[in-house]
């Protein structure tokens, strides 16, 4: 997938939500998947299909966010990185 993707943003409740509760639904939903959809699938369907389980639990997800590298002074953007997936209360 090129370029970004933003996914809608949840419920004010999900905002809310601490470190632990947010990596709490990440994992219980990312076993959830792997459990209903099992191995063998493309990164990218298992990406798209937790993004949107996660948006469904009232957290924002974006999708292939850019990463920008600094070290030193120097910043490189864009870098050629990108986090899979990124996601906020």
């Amino acid at each position: 997938m090129s370029g970004e993707e933003k996914i809608s943003r949840g419920d004010a409740e999900a905002r809310s939500m601490n470190m632990g509760t947010i990596t709490g639904a990440i994992i219980d939903e990312a076993i959830k998947l792997h459990r209903d959809l099992g191995p063998g699938l493309l990164e990218s369907v298992y990406e798209a299909v937790l993004g949107k389980m996660l948006v469904g639990r009232g957290l924002s997800v974006e999708r292939q966010k850019k990463v920008v590298f600094e070290y030193a002074g120097i910043r490189l953007v864009p870098c050629g990185h990108s986090q899979r997936l990124r996601v906020s209360a």
